[in-house]
């Protein structure tokens, strides 16, 4: 078996305590517009370089219900980063906390992979991976590469987290 390892960058990378105080104080609050949640995740951004430029795109707006989740992207040149913004409490003006959590598509896991082992002269047809890798230290999933007829699995560990900043390794089974 042999050992890869692979960095994802995001150059981004602290996010801050996730803590609002929203509401209109209505008996049936509304929800989060995309608009607004994009707002409180660029808020709750910290880059390194305080001068770069950075955006914040959100799938859709974030419902008043404990553990409604959305799903963001976040850029800053060619770097990306991917969170779930879950509701975790509500008060009578609405959504009063929530929590920011890191992500990688398996799509990215999958490209990063296939890179990693081009570098090293080894050429895979395809690399597949089902689901997330979740921005928690020692999470895992599952990948498959197919070089030709051969078919190989891979196993994905997150190794290092640190705000936006996920690093993983891979080991071909």
């Amino acid at each position: 078996m042999r050992k890869y390892a692979a960095l994802i960058a995001c150059a981004l990378v602290a996010l801050t305590g996730c803590s609002v105080s929203a509401g209109s104080g209505d008996d049936d609050p509304e929800p989060w517009s995309t608009a607004h949640l994009e707002d409180e995740v660029t808020d709750d951004i910290t880059l390194d370089d305080k001068d770069a430029e950075f955006t914040v795109e959100c799938a859709g707006g974030l419902e008043n219900e404990k553990d409604a989740t959305q799903d963001c992207n976040i850029t800053t040149g060619a770097d990306e980063a991917d969170v779930h913004v879950v509701v975790t409490e509500l008060d009578d003006g609405g959504i009063s906390d929530y929590d920011v959590n890191t992500f990688l598509p398996g799509v990215r896991v999958a490209e990063a992979i296939k890179s990693s082992l081009a570098d090293q002269g080894v050429t895979a047809d395809s690399v597949d991976c089902a689901g997330e890798l979740a921005g928690e230290k020692g999470a895992t999933m599952s990948c498959t590469a197919t070089a030709g007829a051969d078919t190989g699995e891979i196993a994905v560990e997150a190794t290092e987290v640190d705000g936006l900043f996920i690093n993983f390794h891979f080991e071909v089974e």
